[in-house]
């Protein structure tokens, strides 16, 4: 099930890749664009969806469980830093900041691989041309 539209790519097989905006309405694509494309011109176009991960099956490439993991250990993490900031544990007096701290490089971490599976940062205003 689609959440959402990206940028579509048009023309395809450029380098670098170029991105254009679109609508999606019901079944008709229609392109940000100052041209009518030719018949049979390739159009890709890029969709959010929901992906099923569980132990038994995912719907994600192994490249993208591993940045997904990265991501919800770093948050979690964090949160349970913050949590214990304020408690008394058996961790000693810098469990939570040292949690929070190693969660934050965790994030960091998470971001920086997440850059490689981005297709466009913002795409408010790609090139019409």
């Amino acid at each position: 099930r689609v959440r959402r539209n990206r940028p579509v790519e048009y023309r395809t097989g450029q380098n670098p890749k170029r991105y254009r905006n679109a609508d999606r309405f019901a079944d008709i694509l229609t392109l940000d664009i100052n041209r009518l494309p030719s018949t049979g011109e390739a159009v890709h176009l890029y969709c959010l969806k929901q992906h099923t991960l569980t132990e038994e099956t995912s719907t994600l490439r192994p490249e993208h469980e591993y940045v997904l993991i990265q991501g919800v250990q770093a948050r979690a993490a964090i949160n349970r830093g913050r949590e214990l900031i304020n408690a008394l544990n058996v961790g000693g007096v810098n469990t939570g900041p040292r949690l929070n701290s190693w969660g934050v490089e965790q994030l960091q971490l998470y971001k920086d691989l997440l850059k490689h599976h981005t297709l466009v940062d913002n795409y408010e205003s790609l090139p019409k041309d």
